[in-house]
């Protein structure tokens, strides 16, 4: 069930060469500011080689989960897209991770608990 998390950088770089553009979509009607469960991601990516006229792809993600670190109290969301089969993870306000190492165990965490819930039969 692991899943290998393939970023989508804020910086632009995405795993397929791609430029990436990101908007937060929220059952509200204003804009979000602060991520919650069920709250869909758009990610729009773009080959760095194309035109500037180009079409843009749009991947959906859906927010998960919410994992809490224990001493700083800060929130990430994990969020998931079927249509790219990746993971992506983002800070409470929906900014992509910049530090690979921390989304990556971010997730592990996030993986490691969805496992042991599903042992515990909850």
């Amino acid at each position: 069930m692991r899943e290998r998390l393939r970023r989508m950088s804020g910086s632009g770089k995405c795993p397929r060469g791609e430029r990436a553009g990101l908007s937060i979509e929220s059952d509200n009607e204003s804009r979000a500011t602060r991520i919650e469960l069920q709250d869909r991601i758009v990610l729009e990516t773009r080959p760095q080689t194309a035109s500037a006229g180009a079409p843009a792809e749009h991947y959906e993600f859906e927010v998960v989960g919410i994992v809490e670190d224990a001493q700083s109290a800060t929130q990430y969301a994990v969020c998931y897209s079927e249509r790219a089969d990746e993971f992506i993870v983002t800070s409470e306000n929906g900014e992509l991770l910049d530090d690979d190492t921390l989304a990556q165990e971010i997730l592990g965490d996030f993986l490691d608990q969805a496992t042991d819930t599903e042992d515990d039969g909850s």
